[in-house]
C-alpha cells in the first residue's frame, strides 16, 4: 500500500522532480533531427479493460539509462502502478505520447508564453519520445 504523503511533501517533491528533470533534459543524449531531448517509453502492463497503462520513462543521462519514473509520477501528479512505471489513464491515442506531452508542458509551459492563445507556442512537442519493447 502507498505511503500517504501532505500536501506540502507532494509540492517539495514536485519541486523536486521538477529541477532533476530539467537538468536530466538538459544532460540527456541522443537528441532528434530539431535539437529535442529523447524520453524513452515502456508500456509494462495494459489493464484488461484498456483504460489504463504502466508506462516506464527512461532517460539516456551522461551515457547511462535511467528510469526517470518516479520524478515523472511526482511531477504530474499520477501514480506509480504495483507493477512499476507511471499509471497512465485513458485510451485511443498513443499515451506514451501523451505522458511525454504531459511532461513537456510541466516543465515548459513557463518558458513558453502565449501557449494557450497560439498553438505554435505549445511547449507540448519540446521532447521527443520512442517507444521501446
Amino acid at each position: 500500500m502507498a505511503v500517504r504523503r501532505t500536501k506540502a511533501e507532494r509540492e517539495a517533491d514536485k519541486a523536486d522532480a521538477y529541477e532533476q528533470l530539467r537538468d536530466m533534459l538538459e544532460r540527456s543524449t541522443p537528441r532528434d533531427r530539431e535539437g529535442r531531448p529523447t524520453m524513452y517509453v515502456t508500456c509494462l502492463h495494459v489493464a484488461r479493460s484498456g483504460m489504463s497503462r504502466a508506462i516506464v520513462a527512461r532517460l539516456v543521462v551522461d551515457g547511462e539509462i535511467r528510469d526517470v519514473s518516479e520524478y515523472v509520477s511526482d511531477l504530474i501528479g499520477d501514480p506509480i502502478h504495483p507493477v512499476g512505471g507511471v499509471r497512465v489513464t485513458g485510451c485511443g491515442m498513443d499515451m506514451g505520447f501523451h505522458l511525454v506531452s504531459t511532461v513537456a508542458h510541466y516543465l515548459y509551459r513557463e518558458d513558453r508564453p502565449g501557449w494557450a492563445v497560439d498553438p505554435t507556442k505549445s511547449a507540448h512537442y519540446l521532447i521527443a519520445h520512442r517507444w521501446q519493447s
